[in-house]
């Protein structure tokens, strides 16, 4: 048989007929069978999210807003109240404290008529401090009063946000480690010569013993802490 290249050369020569393209044809190796077409192949299809159904939203929102409804929230304290003061006792309580010294809560007490806050109670012991902006102080006369109730008195000479806390002594859970621990805080705008009083109950074994003090910085204040039964 002849080659196949061969004669594929000959066509191209000067004189190629008929003849020559039939003997190329007989030798030249028949094509390849076309591969059998299939199916296309099928596109995939992205997963969508799965979304649940308006009634599973409505179960889980109705869930939350139970357990936000059945935490158990602590109720704001009450704001201190004013004790009712002529212009004179604010001036002198003004006066006492910019002189540095105490600003003269227990002396108003003892020449004025007992304000609202300290009615209905007897045996009064009142404890007076002083300070300068943050302070700590002791207090020592629940036991030697026999206190079931105490009422912090406070005011400033100038125009701050001052907060009073009363702390006890506790030992911390599991341990032998005495901890000041808060009974009762105040915090509120104090108007200059304003004087403010609140009144808390005092639980035996758990009465304060420290009063802590936050103001600004070069802000005079006095309290009072009295106790009574």
């Amino acid at each position: 048989m002849d080659d196949p290249e061969l004669l594929r050369r000959r066509l191209y020569a000067p004189g190629a007929g008929d003849r020559d393209v039939e003997a190329y044809r007989s030798a030249a190796p028949p094509p390849p069978p076309d591969a059998p077409e299939g199916p296309a192949p099928r596109p995939r299809r992205r997963a969508r999210p799965r979304l649940l159904p308006l009634g599973g939203v409505l179960a889980i929102l109705l869930v939350a807003a139970l357990v936000v409804a059945l935490v158990p929230r602590t109720p704001p304290a009450p704001a201190a109240e004013p004790v009712p003061l002529t212009a004179q006792d604010r001036g002198e309580l003004l006066t006492n404290l910019r002189d540095g010294g105490f600003a003269g809560i227990a002396a108003y007490l003892v020449t004025h008529r007992s304000p609202p806050q300290l009615s209905g109670g007897s045996g009064y012991l009142t404890q007076e401090i002083h300070g300068v902006g943050d302070g700590v102080r002791g207090l020592d006369g629940a036991r030697s009063a026999g206190a079931t109730r105490a009422t912090v008195l406070l005011v400033t000479d100038s125009a701050s946000r001052a907060t009073w806390t009363a702390l006890r002594l506790t030992t911390r859970s599991g341990t032998r480690v005495v901890v000041l621990d808060p009974v009762e805080t105040r915090s509120q705008a104090e108007a200059p010569g304003t004087l403010t009083a609140t009144t808390f109950r005092v639980v035996e074994g758990r009465a304060p013993v420290r009063l802590r003090i936050e103001a600004a910085d070069g802000v005079r204040w006095g309290a009072a802490v009295v106790w009574s039964r």
